[in-house]
């Protein structure tokens, strides 16, 4: 077999630079605008209609906000993976995690069933899979 080479790539060191919000990282994929280089040009949004009123919108809203979160950290989690002392990372990641802890006992609170261990609808059934919501 021919040992030409068909290409090289290089793999810039990630740095600590400027971030997405929550809200936003979670729709570009990442927190890290750096690594925000879509492969197929960008259609335009459209902005996303209200949520439901009264409770049902306040616990999307809340669930919502619990994925933004949840995704900022895991992002953030892969980022000290390989820069563990990195500070602004280290501090950010210990605030997404308190933002998450009191997020979960605030839908858990409610009743939503967010874990096996948790509160919520777990211990009470019918379960949502059984044609309930909430």
């Amino acid at each position: 077999m021919n040992q030409e080479r068909i290409a090289m790539i290089t793999m810039p060191v990630q740095r600590w630079t400027a971030r997405y919000t929550k809200e936003e990282a979670l729709k570009r994929g990442t927190i890290f605008r750096e690594l925000d280089l879509p492969f197929f040009a960008e259609r335009p949004q459209t902005a996303p209609q209200g949520t439901a009123s009264g409770i049902m919108g306040e616990q999307e809203d809340l669930r919502l906000k619990l994925d933004q979160v949840s995704f900022a950290l895991d992002d953030l989690t892969l980022y000290l993976d390989t820069h563990p002392a990195e500070p602004d990372a280290s501090r950010m990641r210990q605030e997404l995690i308190r933002e998450r802890k009191e997020l979960v006992r605030i839908l858990e609170d409610r009743g939503d069933s967010l874990t096996k261990d948790g509160g919520g609808n777990w211990r009470k059934g019918p379960m949502p899979w059984e044609g309930v919501c909430g």
